[in-house]
């Protein structure tokens, strides 16, 4: 699969932040759509996505959900929930991100993973 340097980059750093986040099963979280997307995204986190601004995310994500290389989906949110509103739903998005599973080996041989 041909990937641009952008792309490649970015899938690079959604698995080092997969791995920072959940260690030796990060493959896992990924394929399952599991790794939370933060509201304003990746670009904004900004201590391992240096160089990507929220424009420049959306595109490079745009491309790589046509290519079905990425999977973001909505979780739906349970209501039920305890606490207050706020408890509830503060500073969470409910955007998931992943790879699919189909082509994280590919990715694995092409990208450093």
């Amino acid at each position: 699969m041909k990937l641009t340097i952008e792309e490649g980059n970015y899938l690079e750093l959604i698995v080092k932040r997969a791995k920072s986040l959940y260690g030796n099963s990060w493959e896992r979280m990924l394929e399952k759509n599991n790794l939370p997307l933060p509201q304003q995204g990746f670009g904004e986190t900004r201590q391992q996505f240096k160089g990507f601004d929220t424009e420049k995310e959306e595109k490079v994500l745009k491309q790589l959900q046509k290519k079905n290389i990425v999977v973001i989906r909505k979780k739906d949110v349970d209501i039920q929930k305890q606490g207050g509103f706020l408890e509830r739903y503060a500073d969470q998005s409910d955007m998931f991100i992943g790879l699919n599973p189909r082509k994280i080996e590919g990715l694995k041989k092409q990208l450093n993973l």
